[in-house]
């Protein structure tokens, strides 16, 4: 079945890079008109040129700002009303940081990491419901991940931000209803484009571990966050969906995420 959101509009944090471009594209050629978040001015003009041309029937506006800042959330969310009519769709997407073993980490890590993680995710959620949703509805998608269910070297503090982001998820769907659905998704190992430190260095030797024998790409993700936005998905809600080739049922095969045992 097709997806349309012609007419409605989405905000998309994090989206001038990697998942968040992809969840942004995709929604954008869905029909949405699309405004994407982040920090670097540069770097999402640069996307929003990119989507532009591949969706050339929607429109791109991008906002610049601390995604963890309370007064950029409420700025943004005003102005996607007042220049799209409505705030139909949030994704919360900005990716924490975190990486660091736990007694090394520093206070100022922990401090972003836990910023633009579950505080970003209420921040934005209330600033969207109090502009929009609480009156006329809508849909949060929260990208989680795979890594708040394991245990692994140097993400334990990473781990314990995406585990609050599903908590988060039920809570907000528990709140929110019956209006507004909130689900979130956990990625697994994305291929960011661009990325050579990221797993593509590894590729090789992840994807044979996993059941689907690939790294995902952002569209893998992206379709999901689009099923969730629409109305096909009208009776989830309160869920996290892994997207991760499969990863987590075959996570007892590993030793700490690494290798076979």
């Amino acid at each position: 079945m097709e997806i349309s959101f012609s007419g409605k509009s989405a905000i998309v944090t994090g989206g001038s890079r990697g998942i968040g471009k992809g969840i942004a594209l995709a929604l954008a050629e869905a029909g949405a008109g699309v405004t994407i978040v982040g920090r670097d001015g540069k770097q999402l003009s640069a996307a929003r040129d990119e989507i532009a041309a591949a969706a050339p029937r929607t429109r791109i506006e991008t906002f610049a700002g601390d995604v963890g800042d309370a007064a950029t959330a409420t700025r943004c969310v005003a102005a996607v009303k007042e220049s799209f009519g409505s705030v139909d769709i949030l994704v919360n997407n900005a990716p924490p940081g975190g990486q660091g073993r736990l007694m090394e980490i520093s206070v100022a890590d922990m401090d972003a990491a836990a910023a633009t993680g579950p505080r970003a995710i209420v921040l934005w959620t209330r600033a969207a419901w109090v502009a929009w949703m609480k009156d006329h509805g809508g849909v949060v998608v929260n990208v989680a991940s795979v890594a708040a269910d394991v245990v692994e070297r140097r993400i334990a503090y990473y781990s314990a931000v995406k585990s609050a982001v599903i908590v988060l998820t039920q809570h907000l769907a528990a709140e929110l209803g019956p209006n507004v659905r909130v689900n979130a998704v956990s990625p697994g190992w994305i291929l960011n484009r661009g990325d050579e430190t990221g797993f593509a260095q590894h590729g090789d030797k992840l994807a044979p571990m996993l059941p689907l024998q690939r790294l995902g790409e952002p569209a893998d993700l992206a379709r999901v966050v689009v099923f969730l936005a629409s109305d096909l998905a009208g009776y989830v809600s309160g869920q996290n969906i892994a997207v991760d080739g499969g990863r987590m049922s075959a996570y007892s095969l590993f030793t700490m995420g690494t290798g076979r045992t």
